[in-house]
């Protein structure tokens, strides 16, 4: 059951990070789908500009031309204001490295798009449809569901259906503009209503604020005979030139586990699917690790998700004897090849289906929580829970940032443990930590 507990600008700053590099692989070709001429580049700047350098292909999409925010201008009536924003949104783009004719506008009336028939509601879907699919995107980036503007919520719903017509795979993305400077508790997303991730955008902040100043029409005096006109004064603008950027992913009700043959296509085609002999994460993981276990020797462990071993050899250190089961064939093989650890017997098994037999003094659960979908993983913390001594410990390690394939994030992993001790009230917290991209928690059995 979802917590009533909303998110708040503070809270958010504890979001796991992005991984910037891997954003190609996990996001794909993406349309920024935005209501009015500048959030493009207030709420997405930064992701456009990693994602141009990693070649992806980005598209802009603006809903309406922004012809309303300046409504008693004389010099700057709606269509003449409207056509100059398009050509600023245009420039903006160009900075961010979106090329002219990967940018288009629907140019629909700007303050009305909750107001649409219809009809013409029925004709954007179309429009919007016939994008997603001529270029194939992977990705829709759109504004909050519950941003507190009418056509940011509105152009939100319109993204949101076109993606349903088109392929449900789409990963929904949103945005967040009003959120920060106008909003009141409701507006905010619940505690478990998203993933919601920070992406790193420090050596992107000089092209986004040049970007955001091509707005000029909104962040100027250039239109200087409507007092009450629209202007991001620094105020407005403080959220956007932050090192970071703020991203809420959706994912489907139920994402089911993954099963054998992923990992058999994974070994497949590389031997060391995740680089674990050579990633820098991963030597800077295995220290802190390292660190955590210090002085600890455990009669007997278990560690699940072993893959080739290569972490196997530091949890060797800490146990006697150490069973380390891993649902890929090639991948014991590999781990029997290049090791040489007598105290360690490697075994094919899946741990769903057959989860290996206690009583244990240590159990390691390290980068593999995130392939069950919940329903299965509490499952499996039932058999930890049966299967671990008591005063035994129970290791767990995650990635925290999104990968699109898995059912769960790290954060989420380590959550609904919480959840399940809250409920047992079988284990004690000893200690945690939290890297910029992982999650380490040990946990020890109560008597």
């Amino acid at each position: 059951m979802e917590s009533e507990e909303h998110l708040t600008s503070e809270t958010l700053l504890f979001s796991p990070l992005l991984a910037s590099e891997q954003l190609s692989k996990q996001i794909g070709n993406a349309l920024i789908l935005a209501p009015h001429p500048d959030d493009e580049v207030l709420g997405c700047g930064g992701l456009i500009q990693f994602l141009l350098e990693q070649n992806i292909s980005v598209f802009v999409c603006f809903v309406t031309s922004g012809g309303a925010s300046h409504p008693n201008s004389k010099e700057y009536p709606p269509k003449k204001l409207a056509a100059l924003r398009e050509k600023e949104a245009i420039k903006s783009c160009e900075i961010l490295g979106v090329k002219k004719e990967d940018v288009f506008f629907m140019r629909q009336p700007d303050s009305c798009l909750s107001k649409l028939n219809e009809n013409i509601q029925v004709k954007n879907r179309e429009k919007l449809i016939q994008i997603l699919k001529e270029f194939s995107i992977s990705s829709i980036i759109l504004p909050w569901e519950r941003d507190p503007h009418p056509d940011h919520i509105a152009s939100c719903k319109l993204g949101k259906l076109a993606a349903e017509e088109v392929d449900s795979e789409i990963q929904l993305i949103e945005y967040p503009i009003w959120l920060w400077k106008n909003s009141v508790e409701k507006d905010w997303p619940l505690k478990d209503e998203r993933e919601i991730y920070r992406l790193e955008i420090s050596s992107k902040l000089v092209k986004k604020r040049e970007a955001i100043l091509a707005h000029k029409s909104q962040t100027s005096h250039l239109i200087d005979d409507d007092p009450q006109g629209f202007i991001l004064t620094e105020y407005l603008l403080e959220p956007f030139l932050t090192p970071y950027e703020f991203y809420f992913f959706k994912k489907p009700e139920s994402v089911p586990s993954l099963t054998k043959s992923y990992f058999d296509t994974l070994y497949d085609h590389n031997p060391d699917p995740w680089n674990f002999r050579n990633s820098d994460y991963e030597k800077s993981k295995y220290k802190t690790i390292d660190q955590f276990l210090n002085g600890k020797l455990y009669k007997n462990g278990l560690e699940m998700g072993c893959s080739i071993g290569i972490h196997t050899s530091h949890l060797a250190n800490h146990c006697k004897k150490l069973l380390a089961v891993d649902i890929s064939a090639e991948a014991i093989e590999t781990a029997k090849k290049s090791t040489n650890l007598p105290n360690v017997t490697f075994e094919i098994r899946d741990i769903e289906k057959d989860f290996p037999t206690g009583p244990f003094q240590f159990i390691s659960m390290c980068e593999m929580g995130y392939y069950f979908d919940k329903n299965t993983l509490w499952n499996i913390f039932e058999h930890i829970s049966k299967n671990l001594e008591i005063n035994g410990q129970f290791l767990m390690v995650h990635w925290t940032s999104f990968v699109r394939e898995y059912p769960l994030n790290g954060k989420k992993v380590h959550q609904l443990f919480e959840s399940f001790n809250e409920k047992e009230k079988a284990f004690a917290l000893l200690s945690s930590s939290a890297a910029d991209r992982f999650e380490l928690m040990l946990w020890e059995k109560k008597g």
